[in-house]
């Protein structure tokens, strides 16, 4: 598998003060050692100066330092991508949209990545990849999360009957049935995490 990271994921994994930082621990680790990542030289540029001014230019570097140890494959944006993240870019209406955030898609879409490493809402759901709680967390069912989590913990096969529990659980609510069908195919698809919290 190969994962788009974002800036926003490398920060919350670096800063133990994060409120995404022990999501991003259990999405890193649930992806596995064999999971390959790729980050843009703009993911790069500006995660480090995030640290710089979050924390200093001491962190900066040493933050620097990790990344590049932990990105498998950096990128630089050329003519042909940055052309497509000129065109997502020029199509938001959102006041504040990141053109990085757009090249980023444009990357992901372009090298048919497996997903992207990100907390940020504007990428499409369908990119994105979540842990077995996120899933829990979303369906909004404390009736059978506690279940449902044991179930998941820690292993494809499990999700995969925790997801089948679930489907069954759900069937007479059909918005909840269609949601966890939706995460199901991105589960097959291998988009989501399967690490506990």
């Amino acid at each position: 598998m190969k994962y788009l990271v974002d800036s926003d994921f490398l920060i919350s994994l670096y800063k133990p003060t994060d409120s995404n930082h022990k999501k991003a621990s259990e999405i890193f680790k649930g992806i596995g050692k064999t999971a390959r990542l790729v980050a843009s030289n703009l993911v790069f540029q500006e995660s480090t100066t995030v640290i710089s001014k979050q924390i200093g230019m001491e962190a900066a570097i040493k933050f620097y330092d990790l990344i590049t140890k932990l990105i498998d494959e950096q990128l630089i944006l050329e003519n042909i991508l940055e052309k497509e993240a000129w065109k997502i870019f020029l199509k938001q209406t959102k006041k504040g949209t990141s053109f990085i955030d757009c090249a980023n898609l444009a990357v992901c879409t372009k090298l048919k990545l497996d997903g992207i490493l990100s907390f940020d809402e504007f990428y499409p759901k369908d990119k994105l990849v979540y842990s077995a709680y996120d899933l829990a967390v979303e369906l909004n069912d404390l009736e059978h999360k506690s279940l449902y989590m044991r179930l998941a913990k820690n292993t494809p096969r499990g999700l995969m009957e925790a997801s089948r529990s679930f489907v069954k659980d759900a069937a007479n609510a059909r918005s909840k049935g269609r949601l966890f069908m939706w995460k199901l195919a991105q589960l097959k698809a291998g988009k989501i995490s399967t690490n506990d919290k």
